[in-house]
């Protein structure tokens, strides 16, 4: 079964509403091959916390404790769902359960492992098992921050966006549909919380490289104060493409403490080409932004060339990936190599070396940088015009498509044998 396949179905389990919360964690550990014991007694002396899944929160402990002053409720509460936790080298590590286990500790009183893994659980697996012990609490409840939920949201869309029923590799407007259809609150059934405290999330988070979450993490704090809606991040977020360096840099400023403010500086911010022609495999280690914008340039404007990468950006990455899938099916199925490799990898030169050649024809089809500019120009209007004809079309006609027709209401023949013409000649090209 694949890890896509694997993530499905533990979703699946997670989501069966005649199950307990023991039942759906042993088909989990069945699931994804885990050895485990159940019911083991529990030695204090050896025993850690792991914080992956939230940190130990004292107002939280103090509750339990007053709640479980009675040996007759601790049990209940105790029980009400299993302590997860796996043996290490230094002892046993505890990943569920750790506010009533340190409660009970300090009351002085014993408790059992409900399951006690025989080696740590991958990151993904520890979130399908907390959220299937936690749907058997109701009360002492302990809900995630921000912070965790910012995290665990990011690593959830970013790598396994399978427990959501979200689809990988597709548009952003297919994100945006299937993340307002049922996305976020699958993503909040999943973390156990409301959709209030899920206002600050957006699906647009999985952009961000590991490294920049890793500089946020000090600066969540103050940016829950102002990104507390969900299209905050989604608009700051919509530049991280264009410009990466220059959002994080805006982001862990302390001195932006509004949104509006931080709007507004995020606007201004120029193009960077690294990320997209890293994601191409086209970027030289050891080279900075400059001598990959002169080298695809070959001498002419620079504005054209960053313009042309970002308008090709994805077209590149679309051709790459093809070139991934088309090496991966070479190995998978020798005898299909001709026909996939011919279609994937036709012309078969280096990303770099496409991008030069294809920049490099594109300017001389034009003449120079400054036609070169006028061209991309016309470029985006015809697709914009070919949209609205499209949507004319679509909607039977109505009178959005008012701007394409003369005061007589009929179609200007020559102007669509013009664009016609241009686009047939831009094919050409």
């Amino acid at each position: 079964m694949s890890s896509n396949a694997i993530e499905e179905h533990a979703a699946e389990i997670i989501n069966t509403k005649d199950s307990t919360a023991g039942e759906k964690i042993q088909a989990l550990l069945k699931l994804y091959d885990i050895e485990f014991s159940k019911d083991v007694d529990a030695d204090p002396s050896s025993i850690y916390f792991d914080a992956t899944m939230r940190g130990i929160q004292r107002p939280h402990v103090e509750n339990l404790k007053t709640a479980m002053a009675n040996e007759g409720t601790s049990a209940v509460i105790m029980k009400k769902s299993p302590i997860l936790g796996y043996r290490c080298d230094s002892g046993v590590a505890i990943f569920d359960g750790c506010h009533r286990v340190t409660a009970a500790l300090e009351l002085g009183q014993s408790f059992k492992f409900g399951f006690l893994l025989k080696s740590k659980p991958s990151y993904s697996l520890m979130l399908d098992l907390v959220a299937a012990a936690e749907s058997a609490i109701t009360e002492h409840k302990l809900i995630y921050t921000y912070e965790e939920i910012f995290n665990h949201s990011y690593n959830i869309l970013k790598k396994w966006p399978e427990k959501l029923g979200m689809s990988r590799d597709i548009t952003i407007q297919n994100k945006q549909k299937e993340w307002t259809a049922f996305g976020k609150q699958k993503l909040a059934d999943h973390l156990h919380v409301d959709l209030k405290s899920m206002q600050g999330i957006n699906f647009r988070l999985m952009e961000l490289l590991e490294e920049d979450v890793g500089k946020l993490q000090n600066h969540l704090h103050r940016l829950r104060t102002f990104m507390n809606k969900s299209e905050c991040w989604y608009r700051a977020l919509a530049n991280y493409e264009r410009a990466p360096k220059g959002v994080m840099k805006i982001l862990l400023d302390d001195s932006y403490t509004s949104y509006e403010y931080m709007m507004k500086a995020l606007k201004g911010l120029p193009i960077e080409v690294e990320g997209i022609l890293r994601s191409c495999e086209a970027w030289v280690n050891g080279e900075d932004e400059a001598y990959h914008i002169a080298t695809i340039a070959a001498k002419c404007s620079i504005n054209i060339a960053e313009e042309w990468i970002f308008a090709h950006s994805d077209e590149l990455k679309s051709r790459t990936n093809r070139a991934k899938k088309a090496k991966k099916t070479k190995k998978a199925n020798r005898a299909k190599k001709a026909n996939r490799a011919k279609k994937a990898n036709k012309p078969n030169i280096k990303p770099l070396d496409f991008l030069i050649s294809s920049y490099a024809t594109f300017v001389n089809s034009v003449g120079s940088a400054e036609e070169g500019l006028k061209k991309l120009d016309e470029i985006v209007k015809r697709k914009k015009k070919k949209n609205r004809k499209k949507k004319s079309k679509t909607s039977g006609g109505d009178c959005s498509n008012a701007k394409d027709k003369d005061i007589g209401g009929t179609v200007d023949s020559s102007d669509e044998d013009s664009d016609e013409k241009d686009e047939t000649e831009q094919k050409s090209k």
